[in-house]
């Protein structure tokens, strides 16, 4: 799984290894919405917020797929 994850440009090995431990069972999620407000990267419904997405976020995960990006 972590040569795999590695093969994305932009993730390296500790990126590869907090995604794998963050993202364990990916069944929990149950869609790919509810997965994607774990990440903090679904949009925000409030125009006057800065960031443009939500606040809640998993504080490891969204930097890195940031960062990645």
């Amino acid at each position: 799984m972590v040569d795999l994850l590695r093969s994305i440009p932009g993730i390296g090995l500790l990126e590869a290894k907090i995604l794998i431990v963050e993202l364990v069972d990916m069944e929990r999620f149950g869609t790919v919405g509810l997965m994607h407000s774990f990440l903090g990267l679904t949009p925000s419904v409030y125009a006057s917020e800065d960031t443009g997405i939500i606040k809640r976020h998993n504080s490891f995960l969204r930097p890195i797929l940031i960062q990645a990006a």
